[in-house]
């Protein structure tokens, strides 16, 4: 068998990895910009940032650059496909530009022929990629002429190149380029196991391009880029204090993306809610996947009665009752506009997640009386998140957060019982978008042109709160 690649690991290697696994730090440590000085001195450019592959290091180079919907972006096709996907990850449109037979590199004439055509047809790429294949350099000098002449920037894909010269410097220097982006994949010159590296001269695109390892110094990431929208998904409950913060800070987004509201009590989505109207920031909740077209079309279907009476609900969570059965309340009270009452706690038992117990409660909907079983899942031995929702006439099951639907209706077989059948879930045409689709176009479109995100703000999710503050209590 002939191997995909072989790396060549002595013992300097081996103490190097692991003098780092015994430090303070596994990730974001001192060892991160040692690395990224080292590279960046050794390719003589001003600046050096770390990421976790050379596919991610190329989509931030093209967010650096400002590309964005309805802009064009040209690489060679003779590459791997995150030369193109990363136009793509920014909506941009993307084309190429033919290879020099001899080289196996971008064409600077094809190139040239390409940029009169598409001037003339004003189709001109704002992002140019050529790329360094198996290590030889493109002919960046001429590149770097048509790209004054045209208006293009340049980011070099060198993943292949790390080591390289082209007219006697070091690739990388970023002489010809705005950007040049090396890989640390096994396969690759040298190898982190994965990782990539962009390095350029530009003070400003370096620090656009830092806003990945923001985690503990967000508020810097907002001064330096300015977004409209601001997603928030923490492990822990730091959402409150999270927002709270942005909300406070110079530079405010439009919006605020939580992927929950874990406040920890009623003031505290008293104060977030104040805050908000405050700054004229409208605050988004994902609690219950309710931007998935799967939930959206059976709420729908729900609301039109096609299943007949509720009859009785079994949901299971894991992770802890503020943690993760937030989303189980959520997705009930969106599929069905009612809200829980409980009547009996089961049990409940520690979770991974401090102050933050796993319970179990027989409840029951406030206007259609329905049981409403809602257990946890130790999450020690697996995560489950499901919905076993059970109607007059179907029962539907929802597990892995949506992933999977079994849907069966209600028929008569040959002894004339009523039995259950295997069909199919049929998903309205205009919500078949994945959640987060449908979630940016929704967040993108309020933006543009102003669409109703009523049933999704922060506001709406309070008798969601209210249920887990509840809950909570019945164990003090």
């Amino acid at each position: 068998m002939i191997p995909y690649g072989k790396q060549s690991i002595n013992q300097a290697d081996i103490d190097a990895v692991t003098d780092v696994l015994q430090s303070d730090f596994l990730t974001q440590g001192p060892k991160v910009p040692l690395f990224e000085k080292k590279v960046s001195d050794y390719c003589s450019a001003e600046y050096g940032v770390a990421t976790n592959s050379a596919t991610s290091a190329l989509h931030v180079a093209c967010l650096a650059l400002d590309l964005k919907k309805g802009d064009w972006l040209w690489t060679s096709p003779n590459s791997f496909v995150a030369s193109a996907n990363c136009g793509l990850y920014c909506n941009a449109k993307v084309d190429f530009v033919d290879i020099d037979l001899q080289t196996y590199n971008m064409s600077a004439q094809m190139l040239e022929e390409k940029l009169i055509y598409a001037k003339k047809s004003n189709t001109l790429p704002k992002v140019l990629i050529p790329v360094h294949f198996a290590g030889q350099s493109c002919d960046m000098k001429r590149i770097s002429e048509l790209s004054q002449e045209y208006g293009f920037k340049i980011i070099e894909d060198a993943s292949h190149a790390i080591g390289g010269k082209y007219l006697e410097k070091s690739i990388g220097g970023c002489q010809y380029s705005d950007i040049t982006i090396f890989s640390f994949h096994p396969v690759k010159i040298i190898t982190t196991s994965e990782g990539g590296l962009a390095t350029t001269n530009s003070k400003k695109l370096a620090e656009k391009y830092r806003i990945d390892l923001y985690e503990s110094n967000y508020i810097d990431a907002l001064a330096i880029t300015k977004p409209d929208i601001v997603s928030i998904c923490t492990p822990d409950n730091t959402h409150f204090d999270i927002t709270i913060s942005i909300l406070e800070s110079k530079f405010k987004p439009k919006i605020i993306f939580l992927e929950k509201p874990a406040c920890s009590n009623s003031n505290q989505m008293k104060e977030l809610l104040i805050a908000s109207n405050k700054n004229n920031v409208k605050i988004v909740v994902n609690h219950s996947r309710r931007f998935d077209g799967l939930h959206k079309t059976l709420q729908q279907k729900i609301q039109e009665n096609e299943f007949g009476s509720l009859v009785k609900i079994d949901a299971v969570y894991y992770g802890g009752w503020q943690h993760n059965a937030v989303h189980t309340v959520d997705t009930l009270h969106f599929l069905f506009d009612d809200e829980l009452e409980f009547e009996t706690l089961i049990s409940a038992y520690d979770s991974p997640y401090k102050n933050d117990p796993n319970l179990d409660f027989k409840c029951r909907f406030r206007n259609n009386k329905s049981i409403v079983y809602i257990t946890s899942m130790n999450e020690k031995y697996y995560q489950l998140f499901e919905f076993d929702l059970k109607f007059e006439n179907a029962r539907i099951r929802i597990e892995d957060f949506g992933s999977r639907i079994f849907f069966e209706k209600k028929t008569i077989n040959n002894m004339n019982e009523n039995v259950l059948e295997k069909s199919n879930f049929i998903i309205s045409n205009d919500l078949n978008l994945s959640a987060i689709q449908s979630a940016v176009k929704l967040l993108v479109d309020n933006l543009d042109f102003g669409a109703s995100l009523n049933g999704c703000l922060l506001k709406d999710a309070v008798k969601t709160m209210n249920i887990i503050w509840e809950g909570k209590k019945w164990i003090e």
